[in-house]
């Protein structure tokens, strides 16, 4: 099977990751979403108080990414960074799912990734190392591109319920508090 890992070019990855991925592989029998803990580090001569935690208190193998979502979500170790997981590329393609050229793209994608998925599997140990930085994405000053952003995800969120309400049955409740959560962002943020 071929495996896509989205990866930011300033953060850090454990030296033992693609030995770690390999094995989830083999004892997972080719899971279509393998996802993990990170940590944040900052960069040199920098510090602030943001300092993300994604830690994950999940472990354990799923039959559908949605049971993951729902266990991360109820354990509050649900994070949308792409940088987090691990994918079967045909999850991708089969799906149509893709980053939209937006602030925050990861967030969009987030929820249709976990629904599209089947077997899926997570783990608790830190393979990522987020880099917190001055003037990035996440520190920076917020702008009309971060409301954009998460305006086009309320959008997204509400087309995936329309166009796949099977997919969301039984899981009403996490699909409402994600779009609680950008509800509330887009408010502050005007």
């Amino acid at each position: 099977s071929e495996y896509v890992y989205f990866f930011d070019s300033d953060d850090l990855l454990a030296s033992d990751f693609v030995e770690t991925m390999f094995n989830i592989v083999i004892k997972y029998g080719d899971p279509e979403l393998i996802t993990f803990s990170g940590e944040s580090f900052f960069d040199k001569g920098y510090s602030s108080n943001f300092f993300p935690n994604y830690k994950r208190h999940v472990e354990g193998q799923y039959n559908r990414g949605a049971d993951l979502y729902r266990a991360l979500s109820i354990s509050k170790c649900l994070y949308s960074s792409a940088c987090l997981q691990v994918t079967k590329k045909s999850l991708w393609s089969e799906n149509y799912l893709r980053f939209k050229p937006i602030l925050h793209e990861d967030e969009e994608v987030l929820l249709p990734l976990y629904f599209s998925a089947d077997q899926s599997v997570c783990i608790s140990k830190v393979l990522f190392k987020r880099r917190v930085r001055p003037d990035s994405i996440m520190t920076g000053a917020k702008s009309e591109r971060n409301i954009n952003g998460d305006m086009e995800t309320l959008r997204s969120l509400i087309k995936y319920k329309e166009n796949f309400p099977d997919k969301i049955k039984g899981f009403d409740e996490f699909w409402e508090k994600r779009l609680e959560l950008f509800l509330y962002r887009v408010i502050h943020l005007v």
